[in-house]
């Protein structure tokens, strides 16, 4: 007869993190969860409190994976980050898009979510130590990080519903497309004009010009706070 598994808050992170990928948010309960790993719901409350700490921790986890991807120092020296902070932070955004959108049934919880996690935390100090390395105030700094973060999760989240499907929402893409070239260029002279350019089927290369747009902002502003005399 073979020896149960060993319960383990990883075990029951990666059975959550599966059955949210194949059935959505809502077939995640603790007593299934505890079904998946043969133990019982009483188990599974011995790690989690309750079905929003899971999802957290779940949250958590995903934020962790693209701070990974980014390659984002929690710690670094000023020197090694003041030449290169904009392209980390660029990588660093398309890494939480990308680890996102690898668990689609999460990003509505996750982009809501209060950050009370480890790696949630040490993501958001991150983050802000490139922006003070690369030499913009505290305030300058928060709000260029609010801005960046903000847009990477509202992008995810429109992705979202759409990242499931096999096409990655290219088909409801050329749909908006169609709408839009088939409106009386006379009526919507403007959309005409433009038409070529709108809703296109790389979401990525879309979701990489408005974040370029904001990095360049910061950049030049890092530039003009490093201009002024008796700022750092």
């Amino acid at each position: 007869m073979p020896r149960p598994q060993r319960i383990t808050r990883e075990l029951l992170l990666d059975a959550a993190m599966q059955i949210l990928d194949a059935e959505g948010l809502d077939a995640l309960t603790m007593r299934r969860l505890g079904r998946e790993v043969g133990a019982a719901a009483a188990m599974v409350y011995r790690f989690f409190a309750d079905k929003e700490e899971l999802v957290e921790a779940l949250a958590d986890r995903v934020f962790a994976q693209a701070r990974q991807a980014g390659r984002t120092p929690d710690a670094a020296p000023r020197a090694s980050i003041v030449t290169g902070w904009a392209d980390q932070l660029h990588a660093v955004a398309h890494g939480i898009r990308r680890a996102l959108l690898a668990h689609p049934a999460l990003v509505p919880a996750a982009v809501r979510r209060p950050p009370r996690q480890e790696a949630t935390l040490r993501g958001i100090d991150a983050g802000l130590g490139l922006l003070l390395a690369g030499g913009l105030d505290p305030e300058s700094a928060a709000k260029g990080y609010q801005a960046v973060l903000f847009y990477t999760l509202g992008f995810a989240a429109l992705e979202a519903p759409f990242a499931a499907a096999p096409d990655g929402g290219a088909r409801d893409q050329a749909a908006t497309h169609a709408v839009l070239a088939a409106l009386p260029a006379e009526d919507h002279p403007h959309i005409a004009a433009s038409i070529d350019h709108l809703y296109g089927p790389d979401l990525t290369a879309q979701f990489d010009h408005g974040l370029r747009l904001l990095i360049t902002g910061l950049e030049a502003q890092s530039r003009t706070v490093g201009a002024v005399p008796g700022s750092r």
